[in-house]
């Protein structure tokens, strides 16, 4: 089986973290599997690389605006892994918050020091690329201290970034619940506040993952026996994350990490991730999924 991995189904507007993929490209990209492979959902069997499973991380409010309404018109089953602090929130994600504080905020700043280091935030390409370098920085951090990065870089970024994009907005629990109701989707759990779990102890990753399991069983009424990894690479996750999974229900656990040899296939299940690109590329992407 091969796993697809999205994020948003939208406009890309503003999007510095390239996560969006156009309405336009994500129907041409089903057209393709669902001429050449079989659609299946996530729980299915993980045996053959002549199906596909569809899946969208986070949680954003174009889950229901956009992406829903696709999902019905072709007919094609998918499951949505829910980060749960945010629901019911004008507020963005710490990710995604990060770049538009970054992107809009300290206009008359020329850098911004980041431990004992000046990133230069003089022009537009210096702050994409010190977007890249703070959240490689903050995603290896606990969340407390995270969140006092966050704090920093507010004040850092002034009023002129407070604006929430409309674009980014998460979901609300009724359109959760609305979701969780059509019989093409599956709901999965993405933690709570959408860290690094291995860069947690065991008590916090307990809470991450149980908690985001919680909520999403109290707005749904439905089990939660899947789950996705927050960035998904390797060093996301460890053995107490796979323990505290088997000990909360969850039965199939997804990376992003596309080798097909791994230690617990049920708990490190690959999906390869996808981004606005060319049929071309995506076509290789599909067809080659262990290549990297």
């Amino acid at each position: 089986m091969i796993v697809l991995c999205y994020h948003k189904i939208n406009d890309r507007v503003n999007d510095w973290n390239h996560i969006t993929v156009t309405p336009d490209t994500f129907m041409k990209q089903m057209e393709f599997v669902m001429n050449h492979y079989d659609v299946v959902t996530t729980a299915y069997a993980y045996e053959s690389e002549h199906t596909v499973s569809i899946s969208f991380d986070d949680g954003y409010e174009d889950s229901v605006t956009n992406i829903l309404p696709l999902l019905e018109k072709l007919r094609i089953p998918a499951t949505f892994f829910i980060s749960t602090q945010r629901l019911g929130s004008d507020e963005e994600d710490w990710c995604n918050e990060l770049s538009r504080r970054i992107m809009r905020g300290g206009q008359e700043k020329t850098n911004i020091e980041i431990g004992e280091e000046k990133i230069s935030t003089l022009s537009v390409e210096d702050r994409k690329k010190a977007n890249i370098q703070i959240f490689n920085y903050l995603k290896g951090l606990d969340n407390k201290r995270r969140d006092d990065w966050m704090h920093f870089i507010r004040e850092w970024a002034g009023a002129s970034s407070d604006e929430p994009r409309k674009e980014f907005r998460m979901l609300g629990f009724e359109q959760l619940k609305l979701l969780s109701e059509s019989e093409l989707v599956t709901i999965g759990a993405h933690t709570v506040n959408h860290p690094s779990l291995a860069c947690l102890d065991y008590n916090d990753q307990e809470y991450e993952i149980k908690d985001s399991i919680n909520a999403i069983k109290k707005i749904t009424g439905k089990a939660v026996e899947q789950f996705a990894y927050p960035f998904g690479g390797t060093k996301d996750y460890n053995q107490d994350t796979f323990q505290i999974l088997k000990q909360n229900g969850i039965l199939r656990a997804f990376s992003t990490w596309n080798k097909r040899i791994l230690s617990d296939i049920n708990y490190e299940i690959p999906r390869i991730c996808v981004t606005e690109c060319s049929m071309q590329n995506f076509i290789y992407k599909i067809k080659h999924p262990f290549s990297c």
